[in-house]
């Protein structure tokens, strides 16, 4: 499913969303969704992946999409 976002999606912008959730054993959750209009020109968003997160800092949402998004280790 990722990779056929990927491909729809292509080189056009798009925006990243990330929404908090906790669960009953009150372990943080984090949605990826990604946002973007495609070509016929209808806003679409779709739900990219949920993650478990030890903590909503922003350095660890930043890795976490990052190597969703499998961008090198080494960006910062």
């Amino acid at each position: 499913m990722r990779s056929h976002i990927c491909e729809e999606i292509g080189n056009i912008k798009f925006y990243i969303i990330v929404d908090e959730a906790r669960n009953k054993s009150r372990r943080e959750h984090k949605a990826i969704v990604l946002r973007y209009v495609d070509k016929t020109s209808h806003i679409k968003e779709l739900l990219f992946d949920l993650v478990h997160v030890k903590d909503t800092m922003v350095a660890t949402l930043k890795r976490e999409i990052r190597d969703l998004c499998g961008s090198p280790k080494n960006y910062s």
